[in-house]
């Protein structure tokens, strides 16, 4: 592709008249097309290599004509946040991330030893028999009937972070790996480096993915997690299972270290509830929406610094819905504004609670509870800003008896 095609998709996606739905449209129409020629996987900074300029310029055309649709609607859409084509379906979410942990999906193997025959030969004839098995799962599997891939539309960058530690085999050299948190920076997967994995299991075909020793990488590639080399694959399954699951006590942890601060109090006794929960959820995404949630309880605590954060579990065999919610109480600080102010109801982009919400889109059910003004009054009220499928939707205003304080509320489902 010429150097002026591709200075035309960098215009495309940079062009400041586009809205945020409108960009995203553009990178899933554009990996659409990616995915259905090149059956790979999907990066902004490749689509320069797949997609002819007329198509680029035809889907410019849907996309401003639609930015004008929605500025013409903008007198009654009551400041609504524009999601594109983005639903909110946690509970999708989580029956996908079980298939990691499910012996009728390839998905599974990925991060556990694989299963022998009675033959005692692995179930897996060969690296490319598992991972055909592996896209079969992961993008034939979840589709709607109009060929979009529904985790996808469920939630982007989970979807771009199991994808890359199955799927993608390149990187240019300031991008980040799968697994970025602080100085680690883990590319490592099943197809990257190209062909190492493959030529390792072809050699030893009496071996499993997890069995290969990662002394066989190029010495930049080799990881290194809290000052350990890693050994060899199986110890980057196990890196993966955190992306996609609270495990043991390391949702108590991560909540300790993200809430240890000498501006307020957290309730210890309060915190061990959270000790031993584990869920399926995007461990990342959630880590950085809680730390949203601190900076937010920070801008109050010289006034408020008592806080109390919980679990309440809901999986006993009698219950229709087996769930767990997070909460997040500050105790004494209650909101007060008027309950239709326009950082509560999210219009226009702006405030922090719009940031948590983004979030979380098809990880949890998402509210919060306090005390705001209705109709000139000081009440008790939840406003619900995850719940419905249609994330466009204004938050729902439910009025309570009481609470205690500011209180986010996280509903994960099990």
């Amino acid at each position: 592709m010429s150097t002026s095609n591709y200075k035309f998709i960098t215009a495309l996606l940079n062009d400041p008249k586009l809205t945020a739905s409108d960009r995203d449209r553009i990178i899933q129409l554009i990996g659409r097309e990616l995915e259905n020629k090149n059956k790979d996987y999907v990066t902004e900074d490749r689509l320069k290599d797949f997609v002819t300029l007329d198509k680029l310029k035809e889907i410019m055309l849907s996309a401003s004509s639609h930015t004008v649709d929605e500025k013409n609607d903008s007198s009654n859409s009551h400041g609504k946040n524009d999601y594109g084509s983005t639903i909110h379906s946690p509970r999708e979410i989580v029956d996908f991330l079980k298939l990691f942990s499910s012996s009728s999906s390839a998905l599974k193997y990925t991060t556990h030893a694989w299963d022998k025959t009675s033959d005692g030969s692995f179930a897996y004839s060969s690296y490319d028999d598992f991972m055909k098995q592996c896209e079969e799962d992961f993008y034939v599997k979840y589709r709607d009937d109009d060929k979009n891939n529904r985790i996808y539309k469920c939630n982007q960058s989970l979807y771009y972070t199991i994808q890359n530690f199955l799927f993608r085999k390149d990187y240019k050299d300031n991008q980040k790996g799968w697994w970025i948190y602080g100085k680690n920076d883990i590319k490592i997967g099943y197809s990257y480096p190209p062909n190492v994995l493959k030529k390792w299991m072809d050699d030893n075909p009496d071996k499993q993915p997890g069995a290969m020793p990662l002394n066989v990488l190029p010495k930049e590639l080799q990881p290194i997690v809290n000052k350990k080399v890693l050994g060899n694959f199986e110890e980057i399954g196990l890196l993966f299972k955190k992306e996609i699951q609270f495990r043991g006590d390391d949702l108590y942890n991560d909540i300790k270290r993200i809430f240890t601060s000498t501006e307020f109090e957290v309730n210890g006794q309060k915190l061990e509830s959270l000790q031993g929960i584990e869920f399926y959820t995007s461990t990342r995404q959630f880590k950085f929406a809680l730390l949203l949630v601190k900076d937010n309880i920070l801008a109050r605590s010289s006034e408020h610094n008592k806080v109390e954060i919980y679990a309440e579990i809901h999986d006993e065999s009698n219950e229709p819905e087996k769930y767990v919610d997070i909460c997040i109480d500050q105790l004494g600080s209650f909101s007060d504004k008027n309950i239709n102010d326009d950082k509560l109801m999210l219009k226009g982009n702006i405030g922090q609670i719009g940031d948590i919400k983004k979030k979380l889109i098809s990880l949890c059910d998402f509210y919060i509870e306090s005390r705001f003004k209705i109709k000139g009054k000081k009440a008790f009220a939840r406003i619900e800003y995850l719940k419905e499928a249609d994330i466009s939707k204004e938050p729902k205003i439910t009025e309570i008896e009481s609470c205690d304080g500011f209180k986010y509320c996280f509903r994960f489902y099990l």
